[in-house]
């Protein structure tokens, strides 16, 4: 089957469908059908095509409005009834029409005119173009007759399900303030909220505003729509609600949640310096009133003061959080240690950091997202994978869609550090694709300097650079880009490039962070090749000290390797092999391939050609494995200036990366015995679109069935 057409939308034109969508009965699906692959790219404007007389599906919709009003008046009533339902489910719109006169032989005209089929239990029109002229073609007052009459039938339903569409057709039929009505509503959306449906809930809080009357209650109701809009990704429409909220709301913590909702929006747009502020002045007017909401709101602040190395907006983040734990005892916890941890590193204090964030990582009732960031900023890599797993599941499983992008990017950048390029390509390429629809840019642009560095270890330059270069429009972006650019550069040889790149982001506003950690042994390496043996000697201290602190195997076997660099010729064999003892229980398979090179070439230089030739073969086998392409060719130069030759041959490319990077996702999750319409779930596609790629994916394998599957997928060792 074709893919879904919606999943192709570029995101410019999935933005102007959404809008349209807004205002017609039709769905965004049906929207994206009448695109040309031309317009689903975005070579076409489509917005506005459908309302437009003059357009070529604004000619084809009045011709069905001409086809519809040459119908009984009982028949176009059934149809109007019809368009408003919107499920096409039979018995409900005959039972609804039935209340405005029309019955079930009143659907003969219809089908003679070619306008809509019964298909079993449903009523299924032509083309989504006579639904819209269906119900466009309609006067206001009918349109909400038929949303009556909806309504009425709904009423004796018992579900959840029922109990939100009546509150939907009802809110269609009413024009005005209602609030009763808006209470109904609202509590749709309340449900929609609870069963992971962010964007859905938005959209029903926003509603339940408009029927609002009282202001304080249309601003709390206003806040709902801006947080859900904001967890469902939709930033800019967050910020609109908020800032309309923000006019009404008098309540001090409504105006905090508003000021949260934002900082993400503030966040997003690469300022998290003010977003840390905003946060932080929104948070004094309620420490006193609403401690729980002040915490975790003060856990956030220090997140954007943390990244942006605001050690005022921290400091004070750390005196309000005192403040409220010393009256509240009970909540100095993981936010308590998370925050004056970061307090702790960015003044230097990393034994203190360490031991405060090390319980967050495990304690049993801990925040996820914050557990993960302080993971993050601590190197534990093994205990962070785990929690991006569980936060990837978290995610998917509660539809929070905008955290997705959050939870995607943080298990690529493991990835791509623990060497597992081809889950990260995939984990990337959906991030990628998330984050562009929903409006995400910043971290898209985040995620291709991620990217970056994958390709930067692989040796493809051109697929480097044309990632790194729109990564370096924000921050975060520009931190990956320079250390993946400094890797490129390393790898070919250019060590004044990776000296300027890297020293760029060791001594930028992102000096602090877990990729200027990541790059220091770089710089080191890069700075000794040139002869700047002191520079190379502070950095390598800075990162001992961290990695001391930190205790963690992979840092510690680089801080050693950066000791072996520095060390006079006769005694850089001791690093070297204390190095390799934490090697055995390292995370980084291309950091470990780079220590047994750099020892691989000190043996050769001494002159010991057995022992030079055991760790250069076993570099070149690691490099092998990660597609290093510069890096194995170094080796294997290595290798033959002492008459050896690596085991292995040039590397081919798996099978599995004959995939694209959704056909790989979709691949891992078949074999793990996941169905389409739970992989489709998982991965928002539809059921089809999954059919698609495994369809697409099959020959590309060589296999017949999903039981094959499970040979293709690697299954990491916990």
């Amino acid at each position: 089957p074709p893919p879904d057409p919606a999943a192709e939308l570029a995101p410019a034109v999935r933005d102007r469908l959404v809008a349209e969508a807004a205002g017609n009965p039709l769905t965004l699906i049906e929207l994206a059908r009448m695109l040309g692959p031309e317009q689903r790219a975005g070579k076409l404007p489509p917005f506005g095509v459908y309302t437009a007389a003059s357009s070529p599906l604004g000619r084809v919709e009045n011709a069905f409005r001409e086809r519809i009003g040459a119908l009984p008046e009982r028949s176009r009533t059934l149809l109007t009834v019809a368009a408003a339902d919107g499920t096409g489910e039979l018995s409900l719109v005959v039972r609804a029409a039935a209340e405005l006169g029309a019955v079930v032989a009143d659907l003969e005209p219809v089908e003679h005119a070619g306008l809509a089929r019964i298909d079993g239990e449903l009523l299924v029109f032509h083309h989504p173009l006579v639904k819209a002229a269906a119900y466009r073609g309609a006067t206001l007052a009918r349109r909400q007759e038929a949303h009556r009459a909806l309504a009425g039938v709904l009423a004796s339903a018992r579900d959840d399900e029922a109990a939100d569409r009546r509150a939907q057709h009802l809110a269609a039929a009413t024009t005005g303030t209602d609030e009763p009505l808006g209470s109904l509503v609202e509590q749709a959306a309340d449900r929609a909220a609870r069963r992971g449906a962010p964007a859905v809930a938005a959209t029903a809080y926003e509603r339940a505003a408009q029927l609002t009357e009282e202001d304080e209650t249309r601003a709390r109701r206003l806040v709902r729509a801006a947080v859900s809009a904001a967890e469902a990704g939709q930033l800019a429409r967050a910020g609109a609600l908020a800032e309309r909220g923000e006019r009404l709301a008098t309540a001090p913590g409504l105006r905090a949640e508003l000021a949260g909702v934002r900082a993400a929006w503030e966040f997003e747009l690469g300022n998290a310096a003010a977003a840390g502020r905003l946060v932080v002045d929104a948070v004094g007017a309620i420490a006193g009133t609403a401690p729980e909401q002040a915490t975790a709101m003060l856990g956030d602040a220090a997140t954007y003061a943390y990244l942006a190395g605001d050690v005022g907006t921290l400091d004070r983040a750390q005196r309000l959080l005192t403040a409220v734990t010393t009256r509240h005892p009970e909540l100095a916890g993981d936010t308590f240690a998370g925050v004056h941890g970061c307090a702790l590193l960015l003044s230097g204090d990393h034994r203190g950091a360490f031991r405060l964030l090390r319980p967050t990582w495990t304690a049993p009732d801990a925040d996820l997202v914050y557990a993960v960031f302080t993971t993050i900023i601590s190197g534990a890599d093994r205990e962070g994978a785990a929690l991006a797993d569980e936060f990837v599941r978290h995610c998917r499983d509660h539809g929070r869609i905008g955290e997705l992008t959050h939870a995607l990017q943080i298990r690529t950048q493991l990835r791509i550090l623990h060497g597992r390029h081809a889950e990260a390509e995939a984990d990337g390429a959906e991030a990628l694709q998330v984050a562009e629809a929903t409006g995400h840019t910043r971290r898209a642009d985040q995620l291709r300097g991620i990217l970056a560095l994958a390709a930067a270890i692989e040796g493809d330059g051109p697929r480097c650079e044309a990632l790194a270069e729109p990564a370096s429009r924000v921050a975060a972006g520009q931190w990956w880009a320079a250390y993946a650019r400094g890797v490129r550069a390393l790898g070919r040889g250019d060590h004044p490039a990776a000296v300027r790149h890297l020293t760029g982001l060791l001594t930028g506003p992102g000096g602090h962070t877990a990729v200027a950690r990541s790059a220091a042994p770089s710089l080191v390496e890069a700075l000794v090749r040139v002869g700047e043996h002191e520079a190379a000697a502070g950095y390598a201290a800075e990162f001992r000290e961290w990695a001391e602190a930190g205790e963690q195997a992979w840092a510690l076997e680089l801080a050693h390797r950066c000791q072996a660099l520095l060390a006079p010729a006769a005694e850089a064999e001791p690093h070297y092999r204390r190095a390799l003892e934490h090697h055995e229980d390292g995370t980084r398979p291309f950091e470990q391939a780079r220590t047994l090179l750099s020892y691989g070439e000190w043996l050769r230089r001494a002159r010991r050609r057995a022992d030079a030739a055991h760790r250069l073969r076993a570099a070149a086998d690691l490099f092998d494995r990660l597609g290093a392409a510069p890096w194995l060719e170094r080796a294997g130069h290595e290798l033959a200036a002492i008459g050896a030759r690596p085991r292995t041959a040039a590397r081919q490319a798996t099978v599995m990366e004959t995939l694209t990077a959704q056909e790989a996702q979709v691949v891992r999750l078949a074999a793990a015995g996941a169905t389409n319409r739970a992989i489709a779930a998982q991965l928002f596609l539809s059921p089809r679109t999954v059919g698609y790629h495994l369809y697409n994916a099959f020959p590309k394998l060589g296999v017949t069935s999903r039981t094959e599957l499970a040979r293709f997928v690697e299954v990491p060792a916990s």
